[in-house]
């Protein structure tokens, strides 16, 4: 598809759409609890809600906004076509009225206020881009011309600064731009500056303390996070702090020192404070759309029009910011915001109250120290046992029986032992994952004639045939930055609890037997078996170790692929191509048994809320994230995510793979949880090193398992003063 014809609707479908909805009445519709219905001077605001306001006449999308004299200007844009209209908003009254069109239809142009004119710069106009600036004169109700655009550009974002216009960005016939180009009202002319680092379009663009904030949008490879700063004065560009989740055709506004940030085809609402530096959640704007205009008026932020994907086309809704006194309840993970985002908005749509996340790459790490240094989140949301024990017996969680009352309701036993420690609870588990699965391409099988296998032997048969037919059965990507090795982990612990046993995967956990057990060294034979032969592995055992996971993944479950299988979690789900259709074009089959003994026991993951501060809003969060309601919500927002609450319906999962795993979890009589991620964190990074070791030196099996031995006993002490004979332990 032409880049121009993205511009004009964004796809033919939005355009259909949106041609549907202009041919209909505007209907009124029963509107969410957060948006109150009162218009502005018939009752007071409650602060942290949304209010309809009196919708815009001309329905339409990426359109410019300008506030002048406390009104706000809305102008062009794209209808059916190009738009000219210019229509102005009196928050006061809550009316608007019609003024004199620009001379030039055009959509995603951008527009700014300077010397009580607003200037019309940009955009897209009838078949190509343009570097039109018009001029309105509110007191003349006419336009003029000014000294155009030094090139042609389209959804680029202005904003001014000491009397000066700065037009940032945008995309033109080459690609997207980073270009700054300053206009002087003085000499009536544009001077290119410092460009952004980060090429990109449809951004937004704010002012805070007399600098440029530059947020998100899209660059030639999709939406962005990023947020970059300008500083006039020095004529320089510094990094900011990234959006939450990726944003393109966004809005923004500043009040009282703070951005706000709406659109970009969601209902996601976040504000920056600069003085923590860090982004809040607060209660989603009701209707959902790309590409509307964001206006603060008087306290108040005013989001109008845009491409919605329900409700009026021509929305105008306004904003109460919180008090000073909003509570703030502040969420630290190791995942993306994008994972809890809906989860959060829904939480804040309810309380009110006001929701930080941040992410932290090494949360481990962080969550250790943060006491010492005072910053301590109030709720963390970990992935390992191990952590919630070391933090608890730091004295840094607060037990959750308490606060959670009805979890043995929705949650089955192995989740308490997991989330316990000596008998008391701290952890909430709020994602679970399988962790005993291997993905394959069903063409990849149907290619060599096979089957999924149900046993080891018969894995180890479908390789053989995989290596018969000229191809390679299995990528595997250790390498992962500084946690390279974790995915060797995962193979690991599934063999060795379908060759012994659970009960000596949690006795290794604890260091209640020795990692030279014969038990261990089986299963690391067992391992040989597959990685022992390098027709079996892409790039063979040297392979394993430069290939990242990431890739080992698209290997095995890319188009087309160029392995056969790839051990990995249920979440790789949310990696995989979305065009392909699971079960048809990508599937899974359950670890094979090793021995019949033990069955074919499931190991996984998954990620538990601690509550650190038990104040009163990280309380109500904690009983909100308990609840299927909120199970659901997150299903349904986040690919490859599986509640680990009894209470989430399976028909939440219109993935069929993501359905089937969630009863398999909720259904198991043992949940297993990873090995590693349940062991001290000198021991886990430690276990990881080790593994690539191995994968090097498969001759070396005692010697990589008298290092663990060494290792665990200094972390955890030695196993034997309570497994061996008085006598024995005295020799």
């Amino acid at each position: 598809m032409q880049h121009p014809a993205r511009h004009h609707v964004r796809s033919v479908v939005v355009a259909l759409l949106f041609v549907m909805l202009l041919a209909q009445p505007i209907q009124a519709k029963t509107q969410p609890a957060a948006l109150q219905q009162p218009r502005a001077g018939l009752a007071t605001s409650t602060p942290n809600t949304w209010e309809a306001k009196a919708p815009m006449p001309t329905p339409r999308g990426a359109a410019a906004s300008a506030v002048l004299n406390n009104k706000i200007y809305v102008m062009g844009g794209w209808t059916t076509q190009d738009s000219a209209v210019v229509e102005v908003y009196d928050p006061a009254a809550d009316t608007w009225s019609t003024k004199t069109p620009m001379p030039t239809p055009r959509n995603n142009l951008a527009a700014a206020v300077l010397n009580g004119k607003i200037y019309a710069i940009g955009g897209w106009s009838g078949a190509a881009n343009t570097n039109v600036v018009e001029v309105y004169d509110p007191t003349t109700n006419t336009w003029s011309s000014a000294a155009p655009l030094p090139a042609a550009t389209l959804g680029l974002r202005a904003t001014v600064v000491n009397g000066k216009i700065y037009a940032v960005g945008g995309w033109r016939p080459s690609g997207v731009t980073g270009d700054v180009v300053m206009y002087d009202p003085a000499t009536n002319s544009w001077t290119s500056r410092s460009p952004m680092p980060t090429a990109r379009e449809e951004l937004a663009v704010v002012v805070v303390a007399g600098k440029i904030f530059a947020l998100g949008g899209s660059s030639d490879s999709g939406a962005l996070d990023t947020v970059e700063i300008y500083d006039p004065v020095a004529n320089s560009w510094s990094a900011g702090v990234s959006l939450p989740v990726a944003r393109q055709a966004l809005a923004a506004a500043n009040i009282d020192g703070k951005i706000y940030a709406v659109g970009g085809g969601d209902s996601n609402h976040l504000r920056f404070d600069p003085t923590p530096g860090a982004w809040q959640t607060l209660t989603p704007v009701p209707t959902s759309r790309w590409s509307p205009v964001a206006e603060a008026v008087a306290g108040k932020l005013y989001v109008i029009g845009g491409w919605a994907d329900t409700g009026s086309p021509n929305a105008n809704e306004a904003y109460t910011p919180p008090v000073a006194a909003t509570p703030v309840v502040s969420v630290a993970a190791g995942f993306g915001a994008s994972d809890i985002q809906s989860t959060l908005n829904a939480f804040v749509n309810q309380s009110h109250v006001i929701a930080a996340y941040r992410q932290h790459d090494d949360l481990w790490t962080f969550l250790l120290d943060c006491q010492a240094l005072n910053n301590c989140p109030e709720i963390a949301i970990v992935p390992n046992p191990g952590l919630i024990k070391e933090l608890a017996e730091r004295g840094a969680l607060r037990e959750i029986d308490s606060v959670i009352p009805t979890f043995d309701t929705y949650y089955a036993a192995p989740w308490r032992r997991l989330g316990s420690v000596e008998g008391v609870l701290y952890g909430l588990p709020v994602n679970a994952s399988s962790k005993s699965m291997v993905w394959y391409r069903p063409q990849s099988l149907t290619g060599v004639g096979a089957t999924p296998p149900s046993d080891w032997g018969g894995l180890l048969n479908l390789a053989d045939n995989f290596v018969a037919h000229g191809q390679t059965p299995f990528a595997i990507g250790a390498e992962s930055g500084t946690a390279s090795g974790w995915p060797l982990t995962d193979i690991f612990e599934n063999i060795l609890v379908h060759t012994a046993g659970p009960e000596v995967q949690r006795r290794l956990v604890n260091h209640t037997i020795a990692w030279t057990d014969p038990t261990i060294v089986t299963a690391m034979q067992r391992f040989t078996d597959i990685i022992g032969d390098d027709d079996y592995v892409a790039g063979g055992a040297a392979g394993i170790l430069t290939t990242s996971f990431w890739d080992a993944i698209d290997m095995a479950l890319g188009d087309p692929p160029s392995a056969g299988m790839y051990f990995g979690a249920s979440w790789v789900q949310g990696l995989i191509d979305p065009a392909l259709t699971p079960i048809d074009d990508y599937n899974y089959f359950q670890f094979p048994v090793i021995n019949p003994a033990v069955g074919n026991p499931m190991t996984g993951g998954g990620d538990l809320a601690t509550l650190m501060e038990d104040s009163s809003p990280a309380k109500a969060l904690m009983q909100f994230l308990a609840t299927p309601a909120t199970g659901e919500v997150w299903v349904a927002s986040s690919e490859g995510h599986i509640s680990p609450n009894n209470g989430v319906s399976l028909d939440s999962y219109t993935n069929p793979i993501a359905r089937a795993v969630a009863q398999q979890i909720l259904t198991t009589s043992d949940f297993l949880f990873d090995l590693d991620d349940q062991l001290p964190s000198g021991l886990q990074t430690y276990f990881w090193e080790q593994l690539m070791y191995f994968v090097a030196h498969q001759d070396q099996i005692s010697v990589v398992l008298q290092r663990m031995e060494e290792r665990a006993t200094e972390l955890q002490g030695s196993p034997y003063p309570i497994f061996l004979p008085a006598v024995a332990r005295s020799s």
